[in-house]
């Protein structure tokens, strides 16, 4: 088999063309992934920290009453500082999905995890528990909140691009809530409902305030429209 010099010319200049692509969505990742990186990261280290008052007062204040008497009440249930940030998450993706679509999107979410998992490996290894100074939450909790959140992110990456081009606020606000619902849903069932705890009205709750966020970072994302603009090829207003 043989070949023309045309042929043989052509093969470094593909070879440099493919390379400057990766570079170019590496690039691109930079910070879409640096921001979600610091949600996330905020969110570890506060998921002890309570808004109101710490779980133990909450549970000493139902101590002896059968939690269905109580599931339904919001005071018994202890919500973080980490819990408050998901949307947050879900905001970070929106914009990338806006500006490159829901492919990078989506690479920002399994980037940002491959990072976050290979730190939370590399830090334990060395130092342990002792890495946060306070009790890490149980594993199945950790592995709930964990696959709670990738799905609910490539979720709401999915249901972005969907919507897109329509009215400004429909990709992100129905990114938002199907994502936050799918997250809600996993952790309900995953860190409660598979111990016996009630799981449905945490499930009602959580999307209630997952909800009520996506309406509320409709305000911020109206301001970022001018700021961060769709690559070509990508609508939306």
């Amino acid at each position: 088999m043989t070949y023309s010099v045309m042929e043989i010319s052509e093969r470094p200049r593909r070879g440099q063309g493919g390379l400057m692509r990766v570079l170019g969505v590496a690039g691109r990742l930079v910070l879409p992934v640096l921001g979600l990186f610091t949600v996330l990261a905020v969110a570890f280290f506060t998921h002890d920290v309570p808004v109101t008052e710490d779980a133990f007062a909450i549970l000493a204040r139902f101590d002896g009453v059968p939690p269905e008497a109580y599931a339904w009440d919001p005071r018994w249930w202890p919500l973080t500082w980490a819990y408050l940030l998901v949307p947050l998450g879900f905001f970070a993706i929106h914009l990338t999905n806006r500006a490159y679509g829901p492919g990078l999107a989506a690479l920002q979410v399994l980037v940002t995890w491959s990072l976050i998992g290979g730190l939370v490996l590399w830090v334990f290894d060395a130092w342990g528990d002792a890495f946060t100074g306070n009790p890490l939450p149980p594993r199945r909790m950790a592995v709930s909140l964990t696959l709670g959140l990738v799905l609910g992110q490539l979720t709401a990456c999915f249901f972005f691009d969907r919507t897109r081009g329509r009215d400004w606020w429909t990709a992100p606000f129905w990114g938002s809530v199907f994502g936050g619902l799918v997250f809600v849903l996993i952790v309900s069932i995953g860190a409660r409902g598979l111990v016996g705890l009630p799981w449905a009205p945490h499930l009602v709750l959580g999307f209630a305030y997952q909800l009520a966020a996506a309406i509320a970072l409709l305000v911020p994302y109206y301001f970022l429209r001018g700021l961060i603009r769709p690559a070509p090829g990508f609508g939306g207003r």
